[in-house]
């Protein structure tokens, strides 16, 4: 039985500017807890659409309800971060490192200077493990640093860790 119901949305201000990148998936977790938590409002940026569609069913698998608005590039997620209201801030941003034009880092650093963005948890997401990789980016300012698994279960139960404030290292794994 699939335990949750997805639905696409578009964010009604934002119509009128590039309304391609601005669909989101909403999906609500059939949990009893549904109807008293409130939807994670989560963002990923990264350009291979597999790793943003193994992220979204990890966050269905999450136990979590939430939103999220997948992006294919950094210059996307900038374009939208400058115009952003504070009544639109994402819980959480996830970050792919190596991607076309604007690097992760690159795109870091320009996250952390949107103000509205300065306390929002960044978590990079990539298939790099490399030390300073894992260095640069929290002196950036991420605020954890998660290397990519083919294991949903187990990218599920860290996304659970996550959104359930749970106290865990800068490295996830």
């Amino acid at each position: 039985m699939d335990k949750s119901r997805s639905a696409t949305k578009l964010i009604p201000r934002l119509q009128g500017l590039h309304s391609d990148i601005f669909m989101f998936k909403f999906t609500v977790c059939n949990t009893t807890n549904t109807l008293t938590m409130k939807n994670i409002r989560c963002i990923i940026i990264d350009d291979d659409p597999d790793d943003r569609e193994l992220f979204e069913i990890a966050l269905e698998n999450s136990g979590h309800p939430f939103n999220l608005l997948p992006l294919s590039s950094g210059s996307k997620a900038l374009e939208i971060f400058t115009d952003i209201e504070a009544g639109d801030i994402p819980d959480y941003i996830f970050l792919d490192l190596n991607m076309p034009l604007l690097s992760g880092k690159e795109c870091l650093q320009e996250i952390r200077k949107v103000s509205v963005l300065h306390i929002t948890p960044v978590i990079i997401y990539s298939t790099s493990s490399y030390h300073l990789d894992i260095a640069e980016t929290k002196e950036y300012g991420a605020t954890h640093f998660l290397t990519k698994t083919p294991d949903i279960d187990r990218l599920s139960v860290i996304l659970g860790k996550l959104f359930s404030k749970t106290a865990l290292p800068y490295e996830l794994s």
